[in-house]
């Protein structure tokens, strides 16, 4: 007779999707733009990504070792709309699923690339 073979018992947790919500402040600070979200329970940590696409193939900002739910976005932005999602991070590291993204809209010229645009304003002059 052939000997019963049996699998390990695995075990795993359903880690429910964080839900986003009101990103709270998205001002614009000297370091660049503010944002914060609502703690997510039984979590550690958090994961951002900022991109220029919905399906988050163009990052503009990420961070996978957050502690606190705030993030600054510190590069210059492009105006237009982008896109943030983040998750949860439990303390096994287990990573809970994305949020469904949302849309930050960037209305005008960021204040670093308007300093840069000035300062290559004035060396054109200098040259001419």
């Amino acid at each position: 007779a052939l000997p019963i073979l049996f699998s390990p018992t695995l075990t795993w947790e359903v880690v429910e999707q964080p839900k986003l919500g009101d990103m709270g402040s998205q001002e614009k600070g000297e370091d660049g733009i503010v944002l914060q979200w609502p703690a997510i329970a039984n979590v550690t940590g958090y994961a951002i990504q900022v991109a220029t696409d919905k399906q988050f193939t163009h990052l503009v900002a990420s961070d996978d070792s957050l502690t606190e739910p705030t993030f600054t976005i510190r590069e210059d932005l492009a105006p237009g709309d982008h896109y943030i999602r983040i998750c949860g991070i439990m303390e096994n590291g287990q990573k809970s699923p994305w949020t469904q993204p949302q849309t930050l809209t960037v209305d005008s010229v960021t204040p670093g690339i308007l300093h840069f645009l000035v300062l290559i304003g004035f060396a054109a002059l200098f040259i001419l």
